[in-house]
C-alpha cells in the first residue's frame, strides 16, 4: 500500500486514479474503513469502502476519459485531519465540449502514517450569468412558480460521471 506523506500527494493519487480510469489505484487512496463517503454530482451518498469501490467502478465503467483543471479555494489541516474545498474543471477527452465546472470537498486522515481520503463530494457550479437573481418573493402580478425554471446548470448525467 503506498504511503501519501501530505494531503497534498493523497489528492494528487486520487485525481490521477481518477482520469486514468484506474480503480486499484483509487482503492488505494480511499481508507479502508466503512466510515468513508462518496457524493457523485447528482448521485446518491456512498457509505463504507463496499458501496464507495463499486460507485467509482460504476464511474470508471462507461469509459468515459475526463482532465481535470484543479483550482484549490480553501485548505485546512489539523492534526490528522485535512479538508480542501476546490474547483474542479473538467474536459471530456477528445471532445470539443467545454469544461464543466464542479465544486469539490475532498477530507483526508492521517492513518498508520499516511494520507487517505475519508471523503470526496462534488456538485455542479451554477452558471452565474445565467441565473435570475431577481427576489422572488416581490409582489408582482405574474404566477411566479418555480422561481427559478431554468439555472443555466447542464443537462444531468445519464452516469454517474464527474
Amino acid at each position: 500500500m503506498p504511503v501519501y506523506a501530505t494531503p497534498e500527494e493523497a489528492e494528487l493519487a486520487f485525481y490521477e486514479a481518477f482520469e486514468t480510469a484506474d480503480l486499484t489505484e483509487m482503492g488505494r487512496v480511499w481508507a479502508n474503513s466503512d466510515d468513508i463517503t462518496c457524493i457523485h454530482p447528482m448521485g446518491n451518498c456512498l457509505r463504507g469502502r463496499e458501496e464507495v469501490m463499486s460507485g467509482w467502478r460504476e464511474v470508471f465503467s462507461g469509459g468515459t476519459r475526463l482532465a481535470f483543471e484543479l483550482t484549490q479555494v480553501q485548505q485546512n489541516i489539523n492534526h490528522n485531519i485535512a479538508i480542501h474545498i476546490l474547483y474542479e474543471n473538467i474536459s471530456l477527452i477528445g471532445s470539443n465540449r467545454p469544461a464543466t465546472s464542479m465544486i469539490a470537498t475532498n477530507i483526508y486522515q492521517l492513518i498508520n502514517g499516511s494520507w487517505q481520503i475519508i471523503l470526496h463530494h462534488s456538485s455542479l457550479m451554477p452558471d452565474e450569468n445565467s441565473l435570475d437573481f431577481e427576489d422572488p418573493f416581490e409582489d408582482d402580478d405574474e404566477d411566479d412558480g418555480d422561481f427559478v425554471e431554468d439555472a443555466g446548470l447542464p443537462a444531468a448525467p445519464k452516469r454517474i460521471v464527474h
